[in-house]
């Protein structure tokens, strides 16, 4: 039974996170409840509200990705401010977007610079443009067909090295109501 000790608990270790920016997933307030009371507290009631407040717009300034950890995907929330936009110009005058906010203005067939981890944020500008059909939007990875579902903002972001780009860089092309992703050396 969950106590209203539990969601208090829970509240503050958030507000606290989420007013220092900090990237967290729903264990990591698990943990950080746990030694604010010695009331059992179950992740599973503390996953449900951090979801909860995240799907309710309660963590303005924030999106959630997902990682592979272990066996299951892990919801990661992050503050806007992890994924800035630095456009520089190359010798080539290929405009090149690193860790790409999902509201930048870039045309089809920009090259985009993948984050540490190896992940695409796909632009909004570059969704507008195609059509999702069953909620989800068809994306080609070297030739590889995967149908990706935007998350509550409307925002697309994965990892690209289980398709097996390694580099730093790809370009996104929209290509006949779908997005062509394909690796930059």
């Amino acid at each position: 039974m969950i106590t209203q000790t539990v969601p208090k608990a829970v509240t503050s270790v958030l507000d606290r996170m989420i007013l220092a920016k900090k990237v967290f997933t729903a264990y990591d307030v698990t943990q950080e409840a746990r030694k604010l009371t010695t009331d059992s507290i179950l992740h599973s009631d503390v996953k449900d509200i951090v979801r909860t407040k995240f799907t309710t717009g309660q963590m303005p300034g924030y999106n959630r990705n997902y990682k592979f950890e272990d066996v299951e995907f892990v919801s990661v929330y992050r503050p806007d401010k992890s994924s800035d936009t630095v456009i520089e110009d190359t010798p080539e005058e290929t405009t090149i977007v690193e860790n790409t906010d999902t509201n930048v203005s870039i045309d089809s067939g920009t090259v985009v610079k993948l984050t540490k981890d190896g992940r695409v944020n796909i632009p909004k500008e570059l969704l507008k443009q195609i059509t999702m059909v069953d909620g989800s939007y068809d994306i080609y990875i070297s030739d590889t067909h995967k149908c990706v579902s935007p998350n509550t903002n409307g925002c697309i972001r994965f990892g690209l090295r289980s398709f097996g780009i390694t580099g730093d860089k790809v370009s996104l092309v929209v290509d006949t109501n779908s997005i062509r992703i394909s690796e930059v050396s």
